[in-house]
């Protein structure tokens, strides 16, 4: 960050720096970095849970939440960031000194438009309608814990008989291959 303060580019009074990526629809509103103590205002952190081993990533940094000017977001112009969740390791470590202007813009995903789970807050039968991309979905706890792993034939709508989870709220997770596509709040009553 110290070049992009250095270059008039960033702000950190004013300006906010999220993370962008296919485990929030690229958007990145919701997962807003803050400013480590003690680094002059040059080092941020964040911490997203409810990644599972094995998960796909992929990723950018963006200035003011925005992907429409030069600013906007980093690494620019490189193709996004990657990472797959091991077993054991669970932070991910970056630094950004990058000086280019161009900058690449990543397409929106339009596939969770096309989940539909009903009804939601369910008793017993859920739905999942999926397009044709997702062939994956897992049911999990708000900490994360594995409660299903369905497997779907292109296009599928899936029942899940949910009646003996406890009352509370869950995570569906889709994913096309190992990439996480998205994911659905489930309230279970």
């Amino acid at each position: 960050m110290k070049n992009y303060i250095a270059d008039g580019l960033f702000d950190p009074r004013k300006d906010t720096v999220d993370i962008a990526g296919n485990f929030n629809h690229f958007d990145g509103t919701k997962n807003i970095l803050s400013i480590v103590p003690g680094t002059d205002s040059t080092m941020y952190a964040i911490s997203i849970p409810g990644f599972l081993d094995g998960d796909y990533l992929e990723f950018k940094f963006r200035i003011n939440s925005t992907w429409d000017d030069s600013i906007a977001e980093f690494p620019y112009g490189q193709p996004n960031r990657v990472w797959t969740v091991q077993p054991g390791k669970y932070s991910y470590y970056c630094f950004y000194n990058d000086k280019e202007t161009n900058i690449s813009i990543v397409p929106e995903n339009k596939i969770m438009d096309q989940v539909k789970i009903y009804p939601n807050p369910v008793q017993s039968m859920l739905q999942v309608e999926m397009p044709e991309n997702i062939d994956r979905l897992l049911l999990v706890s708000l900490t994360g814990s594995k409660i299903l792993e369905q497997k779907t034939n292109s296009g599928d709508t899936v029942i899940l008989n949910v009646s003996s989870l406890p009352t509370g709220t869950y995570m569906l997770l889709f994913y096309t291959g190992k990439v996480f596509v998205g994911s659905k709040k489930l309230i279970k009553n």
